[in-house]
């Protein structure tokens, strides 16, 4: 039995009685919870004991990329924004597949409690949504065949380690995974996102010419991390 790796966890909601992705996702959280109580009796000794409630509740958080509206095959934020979206039940899917090709669905009905974009001046924007359920989450089989959105590009990642004195990366990182002739969306340095610059680097920034990413000569010391998002 395979793993389940992170690009093979579809996350989609009910439009007109067809699931579509969700943003073009590229980080999802489901959590489960149920509500933990005391059960110490005269008899528990110093060790309190406890129990779970019959009361649970499940939520979602999904970030990723997002377009102005739905016509390129995924829910956009500014679709789930609106109103009468926000403001009223829905009902979402989430598809979990392995390379073996098996495959587990989780469905329920939630609400839209709150939804955020940002971006950077020279970076895509990135939306989040939280999902919070109401009601049970059921386990079921695949409604829809579950294939990604054609307009949503493989993402890939991977990280470098900037050897004493170097100042750029290129080749293969750590997972053995190449970002050349690719579409950079995100540089982080040591856990600080740089922005893109052409030309030559300034602080906080960094270069790229299709083949490495670069940065200002600084002394680096050695043993930095380097963490690069892109599309594959």
């Amino acid at each position: 039995m395979e793993p389940i790796h992170g690009k093979d966890i579809l996350l989609s909601i009910k439009i007109d009685d067809e699931f579509i992705p969700v943003l073009c996702a590229i980080d999802m959280t489901f959590t489960c919870s149920q509500e933990v109580i005391l059960a110490t009796t005269v008899d528990t000794g110093i060790w309190r004991r406890k129990r779970l409630r019959n009361l649970s509740e499940w939520s979602v958080q999904v970030a990723g990329l997002s377009k102005i509206d739905n016509t390129d095959g995924q829910a956009s934020f500014f679709y789930l924004l609106q109103g009468n979206i926000r403001g009223s039940e829905q009902i979402i899917q989430i598809m979990f597949e392995d390379a073996d090709g098996n495959t587990q669905v989780l469905e329920g009905t939630v609400i839209i409690p709150q939804l955020s974009i940002n971006a950077n001046v020279n970076s895509f924007a990135d939306a989040s949504v939280s999902f919070e359920g109401t009601g049970s989450v059921d386990i079921s089989e695949p409604i829809s065949d579950g294939g990604e959105s054609d307009t949503c590009d493989e993402l890939m990642s991977d990280i470098w380690i900037l050897a004493e004195g170097e100042f750029a990366v290129s080749g293969l990182g750590a997972d053995g995974k190449s970002f050349a002739g690719k579409d950079i969306l995100e540089v982080d340095r040591e856990g600080t996102q740089f922005d893109y610059t052409t030309g030559s680097a300034g602080n906080r920034e960094f270069v790229y010419d299709g083949t490495e990413v670069s940065f200002e000569y600084e002394g680096n010391p050695g043993g930095e991390k380097i963490f690069v998002l892109w599309k594959q």
